[in-house]
């Protein structure tokens, strides 16, 4: 038999134990009136225990549980209706031993509605033969609340997520889809149900290439801003152009992310504004090329001759050859030629032809560019080097149409329309008596100014793109870009040599590059030398003869002082070579 201390004892215990747990407890007897409760009771319902012990559950407790049919139990008849009558019947006949349920009951306290959300259960107890329950509440307000608002979380996000503007695929270690949004349903063009669970692969008709490329992006572990550029075609024929991009998932570096970019509108914006800065072979979008094309457009329409002026590498060559292809004659023969290349006692003989034993080494007829072009356009680059005694004949075929081959007599007729090219200053030549007035005037019917490169800077992007695409055939390298220091110091560069020199330097770039993207350091170091700090703009000063000179010792240095090679590498005659070496005193001593 228990001391009566010892009971004491035990039984404050208990009661300390009771009042400490979390839950809120209390006891109902058969009649389901409140014989007990705990500390967690009270600061849950706000009940002290003399307003509750001994009253009915319902009235005791504001009628805080779900009631069938909408009915409170403040009374003992309505509590036969109610839910938690029901759980104490039956555990008090032992027919439920343990009864729970989740319900959630909005009443009021202290002048403010409030909604609580509980988790009760309802056990059989035997208290010295008496039936009993005890009744176990948890609130479970703060968890539902919180599950409710991350249902609310989710909604928003999936509402978010399914409208965003990108593609967006969720990719597990096995390669199948798991998750995507509705602009990835429409850029692939399938149901999504048929996508789900499906390997990536099947998402898009990639071609070999494609599917490379993206396993190498996903078997990456670290993250890079590369994307792939690819077309595909829906099952609905609608045809995108995509970029995709592969990214860790957060939660799970195994699972990958793929990101689809509907590039369609800026890609038909960009074939638009290239077809637009693309003119024949010319390339170039700003404000002195657009006059340069309408120039080329209304001479080619007309017969005349044209004087095509600018410096060495603005394309005088290129404006020539679209004049013709745009004309009458285009189905007729063009026959470029470098007046600067000709050997000065055979120059006659190259443009008008010979007849067999005109003169020493004469084995044979032999017809001239005059001839050669008859019909089509002969363009006659550094027009200026033509000698002076050689000069009348030049006139007198572009004025009577006719030539006269060395060692003939009779003239032969020679339908070419003439178009010359010079970077020299005419005018000058003239009064220097090197060149003759009226033929300077006569090929200058109509004059096409073609801008240096350093004045149209806005054009050095797209022609570098123009450049690469090329390149790429030529060297087999897939270089498509260069970085941002770079394309800083190409914008910067005054381009002495201009388009040429740009394209050289592009093709030395690529050869010696070892990535896809082209860095500083890939190009000539006389581009920008170490010493000369790199300008988002181009310098206000320039000096012209110093970067000439440069250019000269440049190239005679890669030939090994060859200066055919280096002419070649320049892209002037010789006859030009030597005159711009002997003008820097670059001619070693006699």
């Amino acid at each position: 038999m228990l001391d009566i201390v010892e009971l004491k004892r035990s039984k404050g215990f208990l009661r300390t134990v009771l009042d400490n747990i979390t839950s809120a407890l209390f006891i109902v007897d058969s009649d389901v009136r409140i014989q007990g409760i705990n500390d967690s009771f009270k600061a849950l319902f706000h009940k002290e225990e003399d307003q509750v012990v001994g009253e009915l559950c319902g009235n005791a407790i504001g009628c805080v549980f779900t009631i069938a049919e909408g009915k409170d139990c403040g009374t003992t008849e309505n509590c036969k209706e109610c839910n938690l009558r029901s759980s104490i019947l039956g555990a008090l006949t032992k027919e439920i031993p343990t009864y729970r349920e989740k319900l959630v009951r909005s009443f009021q306290i202290q002048d403010r509605m409030i909604s609580k959300y509980f988790f009760y259960s309802a056990k059989h107890v035997d208290y010295k033969g008496e039936k009993m329950v005890l009744i176990v509440i948890d609130d479970l307000t703060k968890i539902e609340t919180q599950r409710i608002r991350l249902e609310d979380l989710n909604s928003d996000f999936l509402a978010i997520f399914s409208k965003l503007r990108e593609g967006v695929v969720l990719v597990e270690e096995d390669g199948k889809v798991s998750l995507l949004n509705h602009t990835a349903v429409r850029l692939i063009g399938k149901k999504e149900k048929s996508l789900l669970k499906n390997h990536w692969e099947k998402l898009f008709s990639f071609d070999d290439n494609d599917v490379t490329k993206i396993q190498t992006l996903l078997s990456q572990s670290s993250e890079t801003d590369e994307r792939i550029t690819t077309h595909v075609e829906t099952d609905e024929s609608q045809r995108y152009c995509i970029d995709i991009e592969v990214k860790n998932d957060p939660r799970d570096f195994k699972r990958k992310i793929l990101f689809l970019y509907d590039m369609s509108e800026i890609y038909d914006l960009r074939r638009q504004l290239d077809e637009k800065a693309r003119f024949e072979d010319l390339v170039g979008k700003s404000a002195p090329m657009q006059i340069i094309f309408q120039q080329i457009q209304n001479l080619a329409k007309v017969d005349a001759t044209v004087l095509i002026q600018g410096e060495t590498g603005t394309g005088k060559e290129l404006v020539a050859l679209a004049i013709h292809n745009l004309s009458l004659r285009r189905d007729e023969a063009f026959i470029p030629v470098n007046c600067g290349s000709f050997n000065e006692s055979m120059i006659a003989s190259q443009l008008f032809g010979h007849k067999r034993g005109a003169f020493t080494g004469a084995v044979a007829d032999q017809p001239g560019v005059f001839e050669t072009a008859n019909g089509g356009t002969l363009f006659l680059d550094e027009i200026g080097e033509i000698p002076l005694n050689l000069q009348p004949s030049l006139l007198r075929a572009l004025q009577e149409k006719e030539i006269t081959k060395l060692g003939e007599a009779k003239p032969r007729k020679a339908n070419v329309r003439l178009v010359a090219a010079t970077n020299q200053d005419l005018f000058k030549k003239v009064s220097e008596g090197t060149f003759r007035s009226d033929l300077m005037y006569r090929i200058q019917v109509a004059i096409i100014q073609l801008p240096p490169l350093r004045e149209r800077s806005e054009d050095i992007p797209l022609l570098i793109s123009y450049f690469l695409d090329s390149l790429q055939a030529a060297t087999g390298k897939e270089v498509k870009e260069v970085n941002v220091q770079a394309m800083r110091m190409l914008m910067a560069y005054n381009w002495p040599g201009n388009v040429r020199e740009l394209r050289n330097a592009l093709e030395w770039a690529v050869i010696n590059c070892t990535a896809s993207v082209l860095a500083p350091e890939d190009f000539p170091a006389y581009i920008v030398p170490t010493q000369r700090p790199i300008h988002d703009e181009i310098p206000a000063v320039f000096d012209k003869d110093k970067f000439k000179r440069q250019r000269l010792i440049d190239a005679l240095e890669k030939s090994n002082g060859n200066r055919a090679e280096a002419a070649r590498i320049l892209g002037i005659g010789r006859t030009t070579l030597y005159r711009q070496l002997k003008k820097f005193n670059l001619l070693p001593p006699d």
